[in-house]
């Protein structure tokens, strides 16, 4: 019995691979907010 050999599906777009919650990670990385709140938060909370 000879097995089929299958394709592999098409790739997926880059911007649908990385998705909206990548792209406003690197904005809050970039401005330094994801460092910056933490910290102001737990030291004048």
């Amino acid at each position: 019995m000879k097995k089929r050999k299958a394709s592999f599906p098409n790739p997926k777009n880059l911007i649908n691979l990385l998705g909206p919650s990548f792209i406003i990670l690197a904005l809050g990385l970039g401005s330094g907010e994801i460092i910056l709140w933490p910290y102001l938060t737990s030291k004048y909370a």
